[in-house]
C-alpha cells in the first residue's frame, strides 16, 4: 500500500540524519496535502516543520511546495 510506504519515509526522514536518504526518501513524497490520508496528517506536519528549516533546498523547496496547499 503506497501509503505505508508514505509513512515508512516520513518516519525514516525523523530518525535519520543522511542528507542523502533524506533526499531518497522525501523527494519522492507526494507535494499535495490532500492525498494524504487523515491518520498520516500529524506526522507530514512534523516532517513539514523539518523540512521547511532543513539545510538541503531541494528539501526546503519539497515543504514549500505541500504547503501550498495550505493557503
Amino acid at each position: 500500500m503506497v501509503e505505508t510506504w508514505w509513512e515508512a519515509s516520513m518516519q525514516v526522514f525523523a530518525r535519520t540524519a543522511d542528507r542523502r536518504l533524506h533526499h531518497r526518501v522525501l523527494l519522492d513524497l507526494p507535494t499535495s496535502r490532500a492525498v494524504y490520508p487523515p491518520r498520516l496528517h500529524d506526522l507530514l506536519n512534523h516532517t513539514l516543520a523539518s523540512a521547511r528549516t532543513h539545510p538541503d533546498r531541494p528539501i526546503r523547496d519539497w515543504a514549500t511546495a505541500v504547503g501550498r496547499d495550505e493557503a
